[in-house]
């Protein structure tokens, strides 16, 4: 059987975890010998244990804040962020990711938003990947195209400064290959994609959706079918909602002190959350779980879903039919808020310019009746193209390409 390194390298929340846990899980069950290499150690633990997980390299995230002077509207801007058009950042990523191979020496590798790691393994073994819609670029684009952002928050103009062009990261990448006397990938969807590319979103929450040449698969994670309202047994405002952040996201804090300022009755998980934060939620009347609980069962509990924006927590939320408050950490939160805006299924926060008024946001969302409404209508017409997971084709994929 073949040993298969699954690999996640940008990114943050659950998500790109959970995707490789269930192509693992199946993987696994037909024998194969798994190696996961991560980017945050803790969170990944909690979804994948503590078995063949090994730290993968990266770059500081507070890089891109500092390198990238122009907002960030494409995939092109997200690399040019992270360091990958500067060799002096770009080149040890590389050479740690060369050593782990050489030190795992994978049959195959898949791989979830890791775009050095498909660099340095071009040329060298079958690379799989899957992804949201906002990690997958489609393979048949010459230029990545600038996302669709909707109206910028406060009613202000966008910024009309020009992008990193697609030639400027092909140049890059020509550079990083000839110095360390690697071959070069014909072109960036080359590289992207690897050998198979399986895009893993609703078309609903895809940015690319009108550019596809075939629509996203689908979540690989079964969506719940459409729920019966929370409300049933309670109003909305008793229902209340399950609030799902990262403790490390500065104005969650003052999210959370506005919400149950509110009275609103909230679950709450915090990701990387002391436990000094979590007590002092739960002393202000909020249930805290200190671990992730199961998404279906809290949707069907509560209300309304608050969140980051996430793609598997919006899909899921989005074919569960409940209204979905968004608080948007950066662009694909951002794309995620337009498109579900556009089905009028949410509001959304506008990070910490707008922190203090989640309170208020959420109360209206749970007395708006027309909301959850619309929630209930867009759920029933994702269950009506009900599809199956797409793990059963990852796989087959897989076991073809180191058959």
């Amino acid at each position: 059987m073949a040993r298969i390194l699954l690999a996640w390298e940008l990114g943050t929340g659950y998500g790109h975890a959970a995707r490789l846990k269930i192509v693992g899980d199946a993987l696994a069950a037909a024998g194969h010998d798994l190696i996961f290499a991560v980017r945050h150690i803790d969170q990944a633990a909690e979804i994948l244990g503590y078995t063949s997980l090994v730290q993968a390299p990266s770059v500081n995230p507070e890089r891109g804040r500092r390198a990238s002077p122009v907002p960030v509207r494409s995939y092109n801007d997200i690399l040019h962020a992270v360091g990958f058009t500067d060799p002096a950042c770009a080149l040890p990523i590389l050479a740690a990711w060369e050593t782990q191979l050489s030190l795992i020496r994978p049959d195959l590798v898949i791989a979830d938003s890791s775009p050095f790691l498909a660099l340095a393994l071009y040329g060298r073994c079958p690379l799989v990947t899957v992804g949201d819609g906002y990690t997958q670029p489609p393979l048949h684009l010459d230029d990545m195209p600038l996302l669709d952002l909707g109206s910028p928050p406060h009613g202000t103009a966008l910024d009309p400064t020009p992008g990193v062009q697609t030639e400027r990261i092909l140049e890059a990448m020509e550079h990083l290959q000839t110095l360390r006397g690697q071959p070069v990938p014909p072109g960036l969807p080359a590289l992207l994609g690897g050998r198979r590319q399986f895009v893993c979103t609703l078309p609903e929450l895809d940015p690319y959706a009108d550019l596809r040449l075939e629509p996203a698969l689908g979540p690989l994670t079964p969506l719940p079918a459409p729920m019966l309202p929370a409300t049933q047994t309670a109003t909305p405002t008793e229902a209340g909602a399950f609030v799902y952040l990262g403790a490390d996201y500065p104005p969650t804090d003052r999210v959370m002190d506005a919400i149950l300022a509110a009275g609103v009755p909230v679950a709450v998980h915090l990701r990387r959350a002391p436990a000094a934060l979590r007590e002092r939620l739960r002393a202000r009347g909020a249930v805290v779980h200190d671990t992730p609980p199961p998404l279906d069962a809290m949707l069907a509990a509560h209300a309304i879903a608050v969140h980051h924006g996430g793609s598997a927590t919006a899909a899921t939320a989005l074919a569960a039919g409940r209204p979905q408050l968004i608080v948007g950490q950066h662009l694909e939160h951002r794309l995620n808020a337009g498109a579900l805006g556009r089905q009028g299924v949410s509001r959304d926060i506008a990070g910490a310019a707008e922190a203090e008024a989640a309170g208020a946001v959420l109360a209206d969302m749970l007395q708006d009746a027309a909301l959850f409404d619309r929630a209930a209508a867009a759920a029933r017409r994702i269950a009506e193209r009900r599809a199956p997971s797409p793990v059963g084709a990852v796989v087959r994929a897989c076991e073809e390409l180191v058959a």
